[in-house]
This record gives C-alpha cells, sequence and structure tokens, in this order.
C-alpha cells in the first residue's frame, strides 16, 4: 500500500482513507475519489472513477459552486497516478 498521506509540491495532500478511496485537499477544497481494485487475485491494478470527481465534497465556506473544473480535475488525476506509482492504472 501506498504512503497514508501524500503532500504536493502545491500544498494540496492525498490520504488513503479506505481500500476503496483516496481523499484530495486542497486550500480548503475536498474531494473524495473511487478508487477501486481490478478484480483477480494477483492483480494490483487501480481503477479511478473519473466520475466521482465530478464535483467537491467540501469547499471553502462562501463558494457556492462544488463542480470540479476540467483542468483541476487532470491535476488531481496525475496526482492519484503520482499518490501509486509503480502500479497499473485504468480511469473510467
Amino acid at each position: 500500500m501506498p504512503k497514508q498521506t501524500m503532500r504536493f509540491e502545491d500544498g494540496s495532500t492525498l490520504t488513503w482513507t479506505s481500500k476503496e478511496s483516496v481523499k484530495y485537499t486542497e486550500s480548503g477544497y475536498v474531494a473524495d475519489v473511487w478508487v477501486d481494485m481490478d478484480a483477480g487475485f494477483f492483480s494490483r491494478k487501480k481503477i479511478v472513477k473519473v466520475e466521482s470527481l465530478r464535483s467537491w465534497t467540501q469547499a471553502p465556506p462562501g463558494i457556492e459552486s462544488l463542480e470540479i473544473p476540467e483542468s483541476k480535475r487532470m491535476d488531481i488525476l496525475e496526482k492519484i497516478r503520482r499518490y501509486y506509482a509503480g502500479r497499473p492504472m485504468e480511469f473510467e
């Protein structure tokens, strides 16, 4: 299993919260990302459910829109790739 929490150069973090999810935090924003495991006893492949990145779970006070912009989704997915470095990944 990767480290429990990984901090990135921009101050954001990814934290493993369960065998099926990681929590992304950045400047008061929080997104819970569903990460499934591929079927098969010896498979190490992670399947990231991109749909779980449509909206923030939590946002700073005063922010009305919870929609995650496409550019931020791509940034988060790249950080997830770094978090699970060395493991095969699929995004669906």
